[in-house]
């Protein structure tokens, strides 16, 4: 039985592939066919459906569209690499995997620290942060995962303290 293709033959995709209309190439993308002419597309919204496709994420981890390397993020690929991202959406987002916690927890961004702290990392470090933003992410996370305080959580959870296990330097990872 031929595989069912809502939008087409592979002959009308393969026109459909250039079309002029960006909408329309993003429709091809999601159906994954012409991924590989597609992953150069000067439109960064196509970009992203073929990041969505997890076609060719080796590339896209460059791309010049903070969008792009979002949807790249949240694919899982290289959160090493991603980590490091010059825009703070991408940390975000590498944040939001759960990668690099024990780095992101001192992010110069508030939003990305939110981040952090909605993973249930650092909250010793980041009840005190600067932003209250952060500060409420915190005692939200306490109260919604049982914790009656900070001590309680500390000692359920020393894998995600901020502070070394040597307290007496009291040295930051």
């Amino acid at each position: 039985m031929a595989e069912f293709k809502p939008y087409g033959t592979d002959k009308e995709l393969d026109k459909l592939v250039d079309s002029e209309d960006y909408e329309v190439r993003i429709v091809v993308a999601e159906q994954g066919y012409g991924l590989d002419k597609l992953v150069d597309d000067e439109d960064w919204h196509v970009r992203v459906e073929v990041a969505k496709q997890g076609y060719s994420l080796d590339k896209l981890i460059d791309d010049e569209n903070v969008c792009v390397r979002v949807i790249v993020a949240r694919q899982g690929y290289r959160l090493d690499k991603l980590l490091d991202d010059k825009h703070y959406w991408v940390r975000m987002e590498v944040a939001r995997q759960g990668y690099g916690l024990d780095k992101l927890v001192n992010d110069e961004y508030w939003s990305v620290r939110y981040e952090v702290a909605e993973q249930g990392y650092g909250l010793d470090r980041l009840v005190n942060d600067e932003e209250w933003y952060v500060r409420e992410a915190v005692e939200e996370y306490l109260e919604n995962n049982k914790h009656k305080d900070m001590n309680e959580w500390k000692k359920d959870n020393p894998d995600k303290t901020y502070y070394k296990d040597d307290k007496s330097k009291g040295e930051e990872r």
